[in-house]
């Protein structure tokens, strides 16, 4: 959709802006998607949020997480899931890959950590570091 100032276009508006601003959680709660779960894979819907809001919960003492967006894909028996964690106008990417779907989720989740923690301590990367009340 391309937004227009009288007859000068002036931005677009995305699918992805449009689904965000209508699933976009109550004030003070981090948006978290999760996506491609197939029918099977639906019921651990609330499971996986959970561990997802687990990590995000540890990730806040250090910085500040916007959202996380998680993308499943089953090649087979086997699990892919890639994560992608907004801190501010940064994203970290992840990906875990594994036979079982909590583990693939563990293994993007662990991977999450590990990088935010590598960033946290970079000198090149600084993060916004958030002050415990």
């Amino acid at each position: 959709l391309i937004v227009c100032e009288g007859k000068t276009p002036v931005g677009l508006i995305s699918t992805k802006d449009i689904f965000r601003s209508i699933l976009t959680s109550k004030k003070g709660e981090i948006d978290i998607y999760i996506s491609g779960l197939d029918r099977y894979d639906k019921p651990f819907y609330g499971e996986i949020k959970r561990e997802c809001e687990r990590v995000i919960k540890k990730l806040a003492r250090y910085v500040k997480v916007s959202s996380l967006s998680m993308h499943v894909k089953k090649y087979g028996n086997r699990y892919s899931v890639r994560a992608r964690l907004e801190i501010g106008k940064k994203v970290i990417q992840a990906k875990g890959t594994e036979w079982s779907l909590p583990q693939a989720i563990a293994d993007a989740l662990t991977d999450l950590r590990r990088k935010v923690e590598k960033k946290k301590t970079s000198p090149l990367h600084t993060l916004h570091h958030v002050k415990k009340r």
